[in-house]
């Protein structure tokens, strides 16, 4: 080989070798991806071309000698955020979408679902409009540089709004949502509880109150929407009440259950005020106030910490923590808003009896308890103090039901919290050391009979707005279903099926059928979704179900 055909051989190498480099790209696919000189092995490692996708964060290696570019060709037709595959876009395809809860669960490590995804620009604003009003961002923060970044990295065809759209649409949004709430919140067959609280401004002297609203949806999901909030005249329970019936007549609210307020005689004014305006009520609005117990709680505990003065008595502050974190406990579970409580109110007080019985054996603690025992017993002291409806939800939760009531009956009677029966001669109870044990037995199924009698009357009421046609959804057995096609022609045996469908009672069976089923029994470290339960069983029994959604919203 000469010198002339040598040299040729080694231009021709160089050329080769050249293509390798950057600026050399002539294929269809380089409009879609950006070549990089890389070392991906390492500082180390060789200088080779990657191509980096312009649309999402794939890369590949692009040597055109050794690797080419069938990657690249196979992927840009292919990239979600390419946005000239505007076709298959739209187009919904499986994606894994990360499962999101209240308290921002689903990063990195949660979990989630296979769902149909297609890129939908309305979808995004919501979103985003929902981002700002959520994390209570500022409107500009839409124009962030960084955000900006992020967005076009996600999905560059989307063109973020300004701050001035992004006012305008939050402020639709708004308007759009309430909308919504005011429709729920008028319709007669949803439950609604309202909770409120007044105060007063410290530098000011001005005088608020805030009225927030609890109910379950159709999905059996609890809400919480503030509906209120305002400035009023004064504390007088008058004016509170005349501020909270305008409230309900604003928002168009039909069906108010009960009302949960501070213990405080203004608000037991404005209730009565409130009664006298509104539709009848269950048992004539008795039960209509509902008594925070978080209120309470810290009522008792204010009480026990004013009888702690002496010196010596801190010496047992380690016991004092111990003590009062049985309160906090309590606290802190029935100031959860986002899972009913409504149905462990019954079990949590009288473990707060039980708890406050043990402590007053102890010397250093007998004055302590003592007065919280009084403040205790002023509002729990006595069954009849007990709400109705914290009653019917005890019945209501498939778990408990009667069986833990006439357990705490048995707790209430043993320790002199129901009296017993009546001697008419002498007009006194007749003390429970002289009960004999089927006697306390007797007292205790009369007390969880008069619980029934009384949710049987409230069922009744639900009977009569709801009536009975959701009753024909309830699944039948097979075998009743062929006893009647084998029978069809018998006239007889027809009505007396009539009639003594019509002697038990009817709907009423629903209660009654309820009511009998044995509790579920369940793990100690076992969690219950009670309203999944009865999402899933309100087909079984549609009005106790409707009674269920009320009482635990």
């Amino acid at each position: 080989m000469d010198e002339n055909e040598d040299n040729n051989i080694k231009d021709k190498k160089r050329k080769r070798v050249s293509k390798g480099g950057i600026g050399n790209e002539k294929a269809e696919c380089w409009k879609y991806f950006t070549p990089k000189m890389e070392r991906p092995d390492g500082e180390g490692g060789k200088l080779i071309k990657m191509a980096y996708c312009n649309f999402c964060p794939v890369k590949y290696r692009a040597d055109t000698v050794t690797n080419g570019t069938r990657n690249m060709n196979k992927h840009y037709p292919q990239c979600d955020f390419n946005p000239e595959n505007e076709v298959r876009l739209k187009q919904a395809k499986l994606s894994l979408m990360k499962d999101v809860n209240g308290d921002g669960a689903g990063g990195s490590s949660g979990t989630g679902t296979l769902q149909n995804w297609k890129y939908d620009e309305k979808v995004i604003k919501n979103s985003l409009i929902e981002l700002v009003v959520l994390a209570e961002l500022p409107f500009k923060f839409v124009e962030h540089p960084a955000f900006i970044r992020y967005s076009n990295n996600l999905q560059p065809k989307y063109n973020l709004p300004s701050r001035h759209t992004i006012s305008r649409d939050v402020s639709k949004f708004y308007l759009e949502e309430k909308k919504k709430l005011v429709k729920f919140l008028g319709n007669p067959n949803n439950t609604i509880h309202l909770t409120t609280d007044t105060w007063t401004s410290t530098c000011q002297k001005i005088y608020y109150m805030v009225v927030t609203a609890h109910f379950l949806d159709d999905d059996w999901v609890m809400h919480k929407r503030v509906i209120n909030f305002k400035r009023i005249n004064s504390h007088r329970g008058e004016d509170i009440g005349r501020e909270l019936l305008k409230c309900i007549n604003e928002w168009g609210i039909s069906n108010v259950m009960t009302i949960t307020v501070d213990n405080i005689t203004s608000n037991d004014k404005a209730l009565r005020y409130l009664l006298e305006h509104l539709p009848s009520k269950y048992d004539n609005g008795k039960h209509f106030h509902i008594r925070c117990m978080a209120h309470i709680l810290n009522l008792v505990v204010k009480d026990g910490l004013k009888a702690i003065p002496r010196r010596k008595d801190f010496d047992v502050c380690q016991k004092v923590c111990d003590f009062l974190e049985k309160f906090k406990e309590k606290t802190e579970l029935v100031s959860n808003q986002s899972s009913p409580v409504a149905h462990l109110f019954y079990s949590e007080i009288l473990d707060l009896d039980k708890h406050l019985r043990e402590w007053e054996l102890e010397p250093d603690f007998s004055e302590t308890v003592s007065k919280m025992r009084l403040k205790y017993d002023k509002y729990w002291g006595d069954y009849k103090k007990i709400n109705h409806y914290m009653y019917f939800a005890v019945l209501l939760d498939p778990t408990m039901k009667s069986e833990i009531l006439g357990y705490g009956f048995r707790h209430l009677l043993e320790n002199g919290c129901i009296p017993g029966s009546v001697d008419n001669e002498h007009e006194v109870d007749t003390p429970i050391e002289f009960y004999t044990s089927s006697e306390k037995e007797n007292k205790i199924k009369e007390l969880v009979d008069e619980v029934e009698r009384n949710m049987g009357a409230l069922f009744a009421l639900y009977k009569e707005k709801y009536g009975t046609s959701n009753l024909s959804d309830i699944p039948k057995s097979s075998s009743q279903t062929t006893n009647t096609a084998r029978r069809r022609g018998n006239t007889f045996l027809s009505t007396f099926k009539s009639q003594n469908s019509n002697k038990s009672g009817g709907v009423d069976d629903e209660l009654r059928k309820y009511l009998k089923e044995p509790a579920l029994e369940l793990e100690d470290d076992e969690n219950f979704d009670i309203l999944s339960w009865w999402k899933l069983n309100g087909p079984r029994f549609p009005i106790v179900s409707k009674m269920a959604k009320g009482i635990k919203s």
